[in-house]
């Protein structure tokens, strides 16, 4: 059996940057997004698509070589080798992947409501050369096959969503994308449901859909995007409609919903627990000067080795949030001396400050049209009655409220997506403490009552801006606190304007 620390050593390891990219290339090779023969991006591009390191891209390229699925060469581009075989189209089709993809139709309605303004948000930073780029990449792509159009597309999808340096937008897109496409060699050229949709006037209309971002009025741009998922959508169902005896005949198949993991980069157990620790101990659940549970009993509740618990303690030692005496416990404190500056210089804090902006970004931008899918669901009362309830447990409104539109979201997949979100900002809310501690959540607390007010008087998108009003002030304290003590990449994180 293996041992209890070597276990946890191998699920760490599982959680770094490293398996975060090789786990993403791996995805899209297997899903056929890199086909057999088709060139990866560049290193350099890698780098910027993930926000790596070249050692680490270099590492995964060379796993991926390993393993067998790729092929590189100095100096060349790395080609996929994975997928020779796979013209045998009877082992696959079309209806083994719609019957598998239970939510593949909320997937694009899920993506026609948030990617509008993920591309806005990101547009903002495009230049007028970029979009020449883009206008000529589309027009090489419109003289292409399905497969070649649809790589041009995605390609200026995730360059438009790079501009924004949100640590989330890319990574969410290319899972919802994942999950949506339709292999080529699960059905002939004939047969593809977007075959019609790849026509050189469609691709032609994708210019225009791609130059209205450069105009970045949003009314146009979330009418024009939308169209193109729910067109999408479409001829996925009619295809499907069209096949009704032949699904029947499938039997019983492993059912996947969708699913992101927005965690991934997340790479040490012991972050997280301490992340845990420090939440609870600034909403007061474990107060100033109380003793946190005992190391037996944080084993238990985490099921982990005791040296991670002490991992855990230390980090909280070294934050200021928690003081070890020997013999006696950890005691919990608010930090009282500043900020640590030593903080900033591990990489672990680096990235977990700017994936927490990535994830404040992310839920400003896109609240709003959460709370329009899901306001008319809230019950008032219920919502009264919880925020009564966590106010005595130290929870900020803005969380319970949140949490509120986030239960009653009627797709299931944007559900998913806000639920991984909120968990994001649960574990780094311990690092809006070091702007102004107690004071900032004081101010917090204040803004999200007026949220409160326009949920009684049942005004959606008041209560809508006000959340996102709240994100938006998080997001700027937050980014303050970077700069001020040295993390220049948090300037390119931008508070977005209300919309």
């Amino acid at each position: 059996m293996m041992e209890e620390g070597r276990a946890e050593e191998i699920s760490e390891k599982k959680q770094t940057l490293f398996a975060f990219v090789y786990q993403s290339l791996l995805e899209q090779i297997t899903a056929g997004r890199l086909a057999y023969g088709g060139r990866l991006p560049s290193m350099k591009e890698l780098c910027g698509i993930y926000h790596v390191s070249m050692r680490t891209v270099r590492d995964v390229l060379a796993a991926l070589k390993k393993d067998g699925y790729i092929w590189t060469e100095e100096r060349k581009p790395a080609v996929v080798v994975f997928g020779r075989d796979a013209g045998n189209k009877g082992e696959r089709n079309i209806r083994d992947v719609l019957s598998e993809r239970v939510s593949i139709f909320e997937v694009y309605e899920t993506m026609a409501i948030l990617m509008p303004r993920l591309y806005s948000v990101s547009a903002a930073f495009c230049s007028t050369e970029d979009f020449i780029k883009y206008d000529s990449a589309i027009k090489r792509g419109a003289k292409k096959d399905i497969e070649g159009t649809w790589r041009v597309t995605s390609a200026v999808f995730h360059d438009i969503l790079q501009k924004s340096n949100n640590l989330l937008f890319n990574d969410l897109y290319t899972s919802m994308e994942l999950y949506t496409q339709i292999p080529v060699e699960a059905c002939s050229k004939e047969e593809h449901p977007f075959r019609k949709m790849v026509s050189k006037e469609k691709m032609y209309g994708m210019r225009d859909m791609v130059n209205s971002l450069k105009r970045n009025y949003l009314p146009e741009v979330e009418v024009k995007f939308a169209a193109m998922y729910r067109r999408a959508a479409a001829a996925v169902r009619k295809y499907e409609d069209q096949q009704p005896n032949k699904r029947a005949e499938q039997g019983v198949e492993q059912k996947a919903s969708y699913v992101w993991n927005a965690e991934k980069r997340r790479n040490c157990l012991y972050t997280h627990i301490g992340r845990e620790l420090i939440k609870k101990i600034g909403t007061g659940e474990y107060p100033a000067g109380s003793r946190i549970p005992s190391e037996a009993a944080l084993v238990r509740e985490y099921g982990v080795s005791l040296a991670t618990v002490r991992k855990a303690a230390a980090m909280l030692n070294e934050l200021g949030f928690a003081q070890t005496v020997n013999g006696k416990g950890t005691y919990a404190k608010l930090p009282d001396k500043g900020f640590p500056v030593h903080f900033l210089e591990k990489e672990t804090y680096r990235q977990d400050l700017l994936l927490y902006m990535s994830a404040l970004q992310f839920m400003a931008v896109s609240i709003g049209p959460a709370v329009l899918q899901a306001f008319d669901r809230i019950d008032l009362k219920v919502t009264e009655r919880r925020l009564k309830e966590k106010r005595r447990e130290g929870e900020l409104p803005i969380t319970v409220l949140t949490a509120t539109v986030i239960e009653n979201i009627p797709l299931e997949p944007m559900k998913e997506i806000f639920m991984k979100l909120e968990r994001l900002l649960q574990r780094g809310y311990y690092l809006f403490f070091f702007r102004y501690g107690n004071r900032s959540l004081n101010t917090l607390r204040q803004r999200s009552l007026a949220a409160v007010h326009y949920l009684q008087i049942k005004d959606g998108k008041g209560f809508a801006e006000e959340l996102a009003s709240g994100y938006r002030g998080i997001l700027k304290s937050v980014q303050g606190f970077a700069l001020e003590y040295g993390v220049e990449e948090a300037g390119g994180i931008a508070v977005p304007s209300a919309f």
